[in-house]
Parts: structure tokens; sequence; C-alpha cells
């Protein structure tokens, strides 16, 4: 249907609309889809604030004293509050915000009356939108194709109860396309411009697709799930079950039909979404009572659990104990047994010490006793000794000091010689030195270097390129021999899952439930024996109700449902709940379970099926039991999986021409082959091998001689290996002995380049010194100058030596003849030269050693008797001590019986071998602390892994109450919060909905009032007209003659409250109202409660119903003065009347044609 062109008066905006869609945008419609992407939801900030520039009215007419149960103090506050809020909100700057997603754009094809139908809003001058047209021109199948078209339901815009009835007559399918403004605040980053959402509707089925349109018009699918456009929507704050949001015809009749309190009340709550809060809320505190009980629940069983485990932890700390102490003990017992073997060593030992002892005495004395001849002889020579010495000693010590100057004036002649022979050394030391021949010979010894520099540098280039390339080598050697580390890894893992393969066939063989899982059978047991405990029997596992018809589709099939064969599936929770509390009670580990609805029909796929001459799984399978088909059609879609036996064919047929609703294919060798669509191409995944395992025979054990093949082509591969990486390894380490000889040659090369370099260095610092010296002419002069000087002091010194020489002479005649004296001298006293001194005390000593050496001897005779006798007593006590020992020998082969100390050998070390009474103390405290234990105990004994799983589920419920504690905390005091900031916000928007509905119903010159009582939940509204007004008017000037009135009992009143009684009396209800009034509070109540909803765009259609001319002018005003000053939110009216009392020119306008005949 084709919508006529406006025609307002004071020129309002025109619009053209197309009856047909572009050719290119249905080119983009047909193109394929990309890959669904990952939806990303950004908490941007949204604009809150709808402020209204003219909402300047005393806020001191409300009555807040009417608020329920706050205290006066409270109230004020919380109006101040929102006053504060209004000034701030006033103060925004609306006309400069943008927001996104306003609709840019609608198109309906084949949507109720509309074949196509396409406009296009101009939001970035017009934010307020008039839809005219009569009864049957479409209006409101655009407003129910707008909610429709961005997700919403068919019985929400009560044109019908599916889908399928919004469809035209004679068509089978209908399309909605709804363009969105993405530009702005809190725009979406993964759309460009604008987004467009498209919803195409059948007779069973609807689809979506989101798409990114840029500036140029060009789109691109962006996502085709729900769940992304439902972000969209909650991004954008577009909500719509919102019946403010979304006002069509019938509710506004049934709005206006229907303006009672309580009605009233529950629009306001959901509009302001507060009965949701409220609801949650409600969900919350149970939640937190839940939670309450859990924890109390939590503790009582971690103090059970730490009872039990004090308990055990004491048991088991003292049979620790015991078993230490126990050791201990033992070895005690084995210290004890050596103890008397260490007192019987130490005693032989000290017997056999004192009696080498004596004899070495004695040997000594005997010896001194046979030496006692030759001493005396001796005695007597050295006293005549001694007497010739003491008469010579006074001549040798003259001559020897004549000697010692003799020797000293010799000397100091030999360095007056000495100095003599350097001064004239260096008198006629120097001569003239060629400079320019030594600039030149260093000049030539730097080349030299310079050159022999050169040769050692390029030598150490070759050696660095030589080691890089041994370093190459290295590396590659390096990377062979983790190849070889690889494969020998691999070949082991084949080897183990041969054995593993096999172990597995024979566990098969003896029990046929193994194949599902180690406990499959004690599991079914279990089911057995608790089977009235379950509302419904589990099924399971789901491999034993999958059979196959042709065993040559086993591999493919299992490869496909390998994850799923082993699942068991449970009718509900609470089956589900008593079949892991079974699994738990019975030690079993848990197993993959799935909570499915039990049926007892299988799905009817026949729509979802491709054409019966194509081999599917579901065709394939053999499945008796209804919810296992079931499951596996939600789960794997086997209805849809096609089995090929060729992978060459496969790939033909999915790559060019895939059969109808066919979502992959697997072939005999179990490769995955996915067809190619619009959206992506085709892809092939080869087979690796894949075996059954479940579904195949698998009980018959294969031949040992096979396996043992296996296994030793394996086994011989890794040998091979090995031996290849021991060669690797030997050729590896001679490279790395030729890269250490050649850093070796490297370091060599580099001393001596610097070591040259050192000497060019030097060479050119001499040549630097000799052009700092004078010229050769310069120094001759010099030195001819000095001459004279010279052969002067040459003379003198030529006297000098003369007398020296001479001197010398005779000094060296004297040294001779007295040398020979001297060292005749020495030869005869040499013997006595140094006892000189000492010679008279040694005499007497002598003297007096001679006369006691009779009683030396006899004293030394008597010692030796002395010592044999001790020997002869020592030797019997030894002997007692070794009978001794044999008894201890045969006692020490009880050691056996127990435990050696760690730290000791056998035997023990006799030195660090405690005593006999510090062993006995502690074997003594030893058994007393045994035997206290064992009756704390009371026979009890507890295992490591007893105690290890008491502790586990003691720290368990610890950290179990712990965290319910925190979490609880948390979430009360989080709910404390938002229940103290719900109360206030539950009380601040009525104040503001009052506000709003007073300066809207002022815009008539009506007094309007509205109240929203939360306890009767009920809204009540009172109007005064304009009769009333007046009448209301004429009261108060005869009020103001008298200060005082009545009440009913006679009572005096003041003025204030006379006068609220008077408006009080004046206000009526909705019910004394005519149509027109009536319609008019209605839409101030609707603006009103608008301005507690925040959302793009707003749909009212045919909002001046019941209106007369002048009430629907005003309402028309009001709401194109609204949209004026709210220009970041998008309004569309719906009107079958006319517009051309609106003088407005920022108002857009659609006229659409009348039906036809």
């Amino acid at each position: 249907m084709m919508p006529r062109k406006a025609k307002v008066k004071e020129s309002p905006i025109k619009r053209q609309f197309s009856d047909s869609l572009n050719d290119r945008e249905r080119a983009e419609d047909a193109a394929s889809q990309p890959p669904q992407r990952r939806h990303r939801e950004n908490d941007e900030n949204r604009l809150n604030g709808e402020a209204s520039d003219e909402e300047e009215t005393d806020i001191e007419n409300f009555d807040i004293e009417d608020l329920p149960s706050t205290s006066v103090s409270q109230r004020l506050q919380r109006r101040r509050s929102v006053e504060d809020l209004s000034r701030t909100v006033d103060s925004i700057d609306i006309d400069d915000v943008v927001i996104a997603g306003q609709v840019k754009e609608v198109e309906l094809e084949n949507f109720m009356c509309h074949s196509n139908l396409k406009m296009r809003f101009n939001t970035d001058k017009y934010n307020c939108c008039y839809i005219v047209g009569p009864n049957g021109s479409g209006k409101s199948a655009i407003f129910a194709g707008l909610n429709i078209g961005l997700g919403g339901k068919g019985r929400a815009n009560n044109r019908g109860n599916s889908l399928s009835s919004y469809i035209k007559e004679g068509e089978a399918s209908a399309k909605i396309r709804v363009h969105l403004s993405n530009v702005g605040a809190n725009r979406h980053s993964q759309y460009e411009k604008e987004i467009v959402i498209e919803r195409i509707i059948r007779q069973t089925s609807s689809t979506y697709s989101l798409k990114s349109m840029d500036e140029a018009g060009r789109t691109r699918i962006v996502s085709t799930a729900k769940k992304d456009l439902d972000n969209i929507l909650k991004r954008f704050s577009i909500e719509l079950e919102n019946p403010l949001c979304w006002l069509s015809q019938d509710r506004a009749r049934e709005f206006l039909q229907e303006m009672k309190p309580n009605k009233l009340y529950e629009i306001f709550m959901i509009t302001s979404e507060l009965c949701i809060v409220n609801a949650h809320h409600t969900t919350t505190a149970e939640h937190l009572e839940d939670m309450q009980k859990i924890l109390i629940n939590w503790r009582e069983k971690q103090k059970e659990m730490k009872e039990s485990f004090d308990k055990l932890k004491r048991i088991a700390e003292a049979t620790q104990k015991i078993r230490l102490f126990e050791s201990e003990l033992s070895k005690y017992n084995w210290i004890a047994l050596w103890i008397p073997m260490k007192t019987n060593v130490q005693k032989v030992g000290a017997i056999e010490k004192t009696v080498e002892k004596i004899q070495n005495d004695i040997e000594k004395h005997q010896k001194k006793i046979e030496g006692r001849d030759a001493e005396a002889v001796e005695l007597r020579n050295s006293m005549q000794w001694k007497r010739v010495q003491s008469e010579d000693s006074m001549k040798s010590r003259q001559i020897a000091n004549r000697v010692r100057e003799i020797r000293s004036k010799l000397q100091s002649h030999d360095i007056e010689i000495c100095e003599a022979n350097k001064t004239l050394e260096s008198v006629l030391g120097r001569a003239d030195r060629d400079i320019i021949g030594e600039k030149s010979e260093l000049q030539r010894k730097v080349n030299e270097a310079q050159s022999q520099l050169d040769e050692i540098k390029e030598q150490k280039n070759t050696l660095n390129q030589r080691k890089l390339a041994v370093e190459s080598e290295r590396q590659d050697l390096f990377e062979n021999l983790q190849d070889c580390d690889a494969n020998i890894r691999n070949f082991r893992n084949e080897i183990s899952k041969i054995e593993r393969n096999q172990r597995e066939r024979e566990r098969v063989a003896h029990d046929q439930m193994a194949r599902f899982g180690r406990d499959t059978t004690n599991i079914l047991k279990y089911i057995e024996q608790y089977e009235t405990k379950f509302s419904k029997k589990p099924i399971g596992p789901i491999g034993m109700h999958v059979k196959l018809r042709d065993k040559k589709w086993e591999n493919g099939v299992e490869f496909l449902m390998k994850n799923n064969l082993a699942h068991y599936l449970c009718d509900n929770a609470k089956d589900r709940q008593v079949f892991d509390n079974m699994l738990r009670h019975h030690n079993i580990n848990q197993v993959p379970v799935a909570t499915v609805k039990f049926a007892n029909h299988k799905y009817d796929t026949t729509s979802a099926e491709p054409d019966r001459n194509i081999l599917t799984v579901a065709r394939e399978a053999i499945i008796e039991e209804a919810t296992v088909y079931n499951y596996l059609v939600d789960v794997l879609h086997i209805e849809t999986v096609m089995l090929i036996e060729n992978d060459n064919e496969g790939r033909e047929i999915m790559s060019q021409n895939p059969p109808h609703n066919i979502t992959k294919a697997i072939t005999e060798g179990t490769a995955e082959i996915y067809p190619v669509k619009a959206d992506r191409p085709y892809r092939f995944y080869a087979g690796r091998g894949y075996r059954a395992r479940v579904l195949g025979d698998i009980t018959n054990v294969e031949d040992d001689t096979v396996v043992d093949d296996q296994k030793r082509y394996f086994e011989d591969q890794i040998r091979q290996v090995e031996k290849q990486k021991e060669e690797l390894k030997l050729e590896e380490s001679k490279i790395r002995e030729k890269g250490a000889s050649l850093s070796k040659e490297g370091q060599t090369v580099s001393i001596d380049c610097n070591k040259l370099e050192r000497n060019i260095s030097n060479y050119e610092t001499e040549i630097r010194k000799l052009d700092s010296i004078a010229s050769r002419e310069t120094l001759i002069n010099s030195a001819k100058e000095t001459l004279v000087e010279l052969n002067r002091m040459k003379e003198k010194d030529e006297e000098v030596l003369n007398k020296i020489l001479q001197e010398q002479e005779e000094n060296l005649s004297v040294y001779n003849d007295k040398g020979k004296k001297i060292q005749e001298i020495v030869d005869q006293n040499k013997a006595l030269a140094e006892e000189l001194r000492n010679v008279e005390n040694e005499v007497d000593k002598l003297r007096s050693e001679y006369e006691n050496f009779d009683n030396a001897t006899e004293k030394f005779r008597s010692s030796i008797r002395n010592g044999e006798r001790q020997i002869t007593k020592q030797n019997d006590q030894k002997e007692r001590l070794l009978t001794e020992r044999e008894t201890i020998e045969k006692s020490l082969l009880n050691t056996s019986k127990y435990e050696k100390p760690d730290n000791m050998t056998d035997p023990p070390d006799f030195d660090t071998l405690i005593d006999k009474e510090t062993c006995d103390k502690k074997i003594l405290k030893l058994k007393s602390e045994i035997g206290t234990l064992t009756r704390l105990n009371e026979g009890q004994h507890v295992t490591e892994g007893e105690l290890a799983a008491a502790r586990q589920a003691y720290e368990k419920a610890t950290e179990a109450e712990k965290d319910c504690a925190k979490k609880l905390k948390k979430v009360n005091k989080s709910f404390l919060a938002r229940e103290e900031l719900f109360l206030k916000v539950k009380e601040e928007i009525p104040i503001k909905l009052r506000k709003k509905f007073n300066e809207l119903m002022s815009m008539r010159n009506y007094i309007g009032d509205l109240k929203v009582d939360h306890e009767a939940q009920k809204i009540e509204i009172s109007v005064q007209t304009h009769k009333d007004a007046k009448k209301g008017r004429l009261n108060e000037e005869e009020d103001q003659e008298v200060s005082e009135d009545e009440d009913a009992s006679g009572r005096r009143l003041s003025v204030a409250a006379a006068a609220k009684k008077r408006s009080q009396n004046i206000s009526q209800d909705l019910k004394g109202l005519s149509g027109g009034e009536r319609s008019y509070t209605t839409a101030c109540f609707v603006m009103a409660l608008w301005s507690c909803v925040e959302s793009p765009f707003r749909c009212l259609d045919e909002f001046d119903v019941f209106m007369d001319m002048v009430n629907r002018r005003i309402i028309m005003e009001l709401l194109s003065d609204l949209a004026r000053k709210h220009r970041h939110i998008q309004f569309f009216f719906f009107t079958p009347q006319g517009i051309s009392e609106l003088h407005a020119n920022d108002v857009e306008v659609f006229t659409m044609a009348p039906a036809r005949q």
C-alpha cells in the first residue's frame, strides 16, 4: 500500500515512499552470511535524563505529607533531593545529546495489509513523527511491524496469538526490516552507522538477521542469533513489553475504559519496572533465608567434622608416637647389647697401652745402663778439652776482631773504586745520537708490525667463519637429536597404546559393561537397588540402547557419538540429585549425566530430514528407547548427519551440490565433511583411523603373536633411533671438540693481535719522543762545551783512583798475611769457638754428673724390675677380659632382633657409643611413654588415609562455611543497600510523576492531583475543571473576608485547612469527567509516566480516541512540545484524523492512503 504525501499547514515535511525494494538491497539480502561473531556487551553509560525546560512548578504545592510511613524530616529531605535532581536534569542541554537506538527506517513486505512498504525517518532533523490515515490504511500494521520486527511477540500487539497470523493472506512468508541508528551515546562498537534488524516470519518459524550498514549503504551480516538481538535491545533500553512505550489502539481504548485506581497503579508499577524490582527483592530475601539455613548447616557439619578430626588426629598422633618410641626403644636395645663389648674392648686396650708403655720404659733404662761406660769416657775427654779451650779463647777472639776490621776496610775500598768507575763512565759514556736513523728504524718496525697485524686479523676472520660453520653444524645435530627423542617418545606411546588396548579388550571380554566405564556394572546394580527412590529409573548408558544395521558404519557412528555413549539420563533434577548421592555414597567417581524429560514417543523429524534415498545416522542406527533417540536428535542432530562410504565421494558431494537438510557427513574412515553454504565454505577433516570400542565387537582378544609383532616392530624402531642417537652424540662430541680447538686458536690469535697493537703503539710513542729531542748539531755543540770540564775532572779522578788502587794493594797484602794466620787459628779452635762462654759452667756440671753416675745406674735397674712385675699382672687381667669377650660375642647374636640406629655402623664406633647408665635411663623412659600412650589410645588405630580423608572433609567444610558466610555477608550488605535505595526511589518517582501530571494538567487550566498509595496499591487522580476552578476562586474571595471557618462539628479551622477542605469538595474523580476531559487526563497521565521511562523511542496509537477537537488540539500541542523538549527521544503518534490544526514546523508527517475497496 502506498502512503500519500502529507498535507499540513505551514509547510510541514512531505515524504514520498517507494513501492519496490532496491535491487542492490535484494542482492545483499540473498548474500551469504559470515560465521556468527561473539557478541561483546559494553557497560557504556546511558543518558539518564528527561529534563524539561518548563518543569518549574513549585513542589511545595504537593501534599508530601500524604506519602505513607515516612517521617516529616525524611520527607523533606527526599523532597529536597528530588528538587536537586530536577534542577540537575533541567541544566542538561538535551538539544546537543544524540542517543543511539532510534528508528531510521521501517520496511514491511507481505506483512498484514502491506505488500511492500518502506518508510525512512529523518531523525537528524525530526524526533516527532505523525502517521496519519483512515481506519484500515495500515497504521496499526506499521505499529505492530515495528514491535514484531524488533523481536516482539504476536499476542503483545492484540492482532493474533501467533506470528503466522501477521502474514498477508495468500503469502508464504513476511519480512520486516528495521533500521536503528548507531550514532551517539551508547553506540554498539560491532556495528557501523546503522543496525539493520531483519526478521522473516514463516508459517511455523521465524529467523533473524542482524546487519551493519555503513555510510555508503553497504551491509554485512554480524549475527543471526536471537540473544544478540536481545543484547542490542537491552543496550538501547528498548522494552518491547512496556505498555507505555507501545500503547496500541486496543490498549488505549482499554486504558480509557478502565481508568481505575488499582489499574493505574498496576500500569505505573509495570512502566517504572518497580514491580520487577519488588519481585527481585522478594526472591532475594527468600534466597538469603535459604543461605542462612545453609550456613547454619555448614557450621554444624564443620563442628562435627572438627570433633571427629581432632579425635582421629589424637589417636593418629599417639599411634605415630608409639611407633617412634618403639623404634627408638629398639635402637637403644641394640646399643645396650654392644655396651658390654665396648667396656671390654676399652679395658683390654688400656691394659695393652699400659704394658707397651712399661716395656718402652724398660728398654730405655736398659739402653741407658748399657751406655753408661761410654758416657763416662766421654765425660772425662770433655773435661780435658774444656781446659784446653779456655787457654786459647783469648787469642782467637783478638784475631777474629782484626779480621773483621780488615774485611770492613777492604769492602769500603771496593765501594770507593766502584764509585770512581761510575764517575768515569758518567763522564765518558755520552755520545751523539742519530735521531733520524732511529726514527726510520722505528717507522720500519711500525710498518712491519702493521703488516703482521693485518695478516692476523684476516686469520681471525677466517677462524670466526669456521667457528660459525661449526656452530651451525652443531645446531643441526642438536635438532636431529631432538627429533630422535620425539620419535622414541612416539614409539613408546604406541607400545603403551597397544598394551592399553589389549588390557581393555581383555577387561571387556570379562565384563561387557566395562566398555562404557570401569564402574558401569556397579552403577547399574545400584540403580536397581535405588529404583524406589527415583520417580523414574535413570536410563543409561546411552550406548546400551544404540545398535547398527550394518557393522561397517560402527567406526563412523561411534566417532560421532563417542562423547555421549557413556552418558546417563535422568527425568528431573530430583532424580539427578538421588543419582549423584548414590554415586557419592558408594565412592564411585562422577559420570556424565543429563537431565532430560523422559518421552514415550520419538520426535517426528520428517521435515528436517534429507531425501529418503540418503543414508543418515538416524536411519542407520536402531534406537528403541524414545528418550535416547530424542536426546541424540537434540544434541547431535543425527537426522541431518549423512553417512558416505568414500572420502573422495564425500568431498565431491559436499563441496559442489550438498543435499538439502544435511549439516555434515561422516565417512567409513571417520572423516568429517561440512557442506558448502552461503555463509561459510566447504570443510573437510581427514579421519585418524578411529576404531570403535563401544559399538564395535572388541570382545575377541587379538592374537598374542600379532600384538607381540607390533610391539617388537616399535621396539626395533626405538633401538634403531637410539643407535642413530648415539652416532649423532658421537659426532656432536667431535664437533664440540673442534669448536673448542677453534676457540683456543682464536684466543691465541687475539693475544698476538693485542700484542702487535701494543708494539705499534709503543713504537709510535718512541717516534713522538724523538721528535721532541733537539737536533744532532745542537747536541754536538753542547757536548764540546762540556768536554773541557770533563777532562779537568778526569785528571782529578785519575789521581784519586791511583791513590785508591795503591791503598787497595797495601790492604790486600795485609789481608793476605792476616788471612793465613786467621785461617790457621780458626781451624785449630773451630770446635770450641762457640762454647767458650759456657766452658766453666759445663766443666762444673760434668764433674757433678760424673760423681752421681753410679746412683742413677742403680735407679734404672730398680725401675726395670718393677716394670716386669706390672707386665705380668696386666697380662693376667687381659686373659680374664678375653674370656668374658667370648660370652659377650654370643649375646651379640641377638642384635638382629632390634633396629640399628641410622648413624651407627655394625659393629659401632665405641668412641661415640653412649655409656650403660645413659642407655638404661633412655630405655626406662621410652617404656614408660609407650605404656602411657597405649592406655590413652584404648587400642584404636587410625590409618593415614583415614586421617587424610577426615582432614580433607574438615578443611572442605571449613572452606565452604567461610565461603558461604563471606558470600552471605556480601550479598546481605548489597541487598540492604539496594533495598534502602529502592525505598528511596519508590518514594521519589511518585513525587516526580505527580509534579509532571500537575504541570501538564495546568496547560488546560485544570488543577489535577495524583497520589500513589503503595500500601493500598492504587493511584488516586482528582481533577478540577474550568467551572470547578472558577467556583474555587469565588470561595477563596469569600475566605479573604474571614480568617476562620468551621468543620461539621462546629470547630474552628484555619484558613489553610479550610481551603484544603473546599479543594477536596471541588475536586472530582475520573467518573465525573466528560469523554474529552477523561481522554485529556489520560493523555497527561501517560505523558507523566513517560518521565519514568528511558527509551530511545515511544509509540502511541490512536491517542485521540474519545477526545473533542479542543482537547485533541491541546494534546497534540503538548505531545509536540514534549518531543521538542526531549530531542534525544523519538516519538511516533498514530491517528486516523488529520493534523491540520497542529501549528508546528518540526514534525514529520506521513499520510497513509485509504484502503482499497
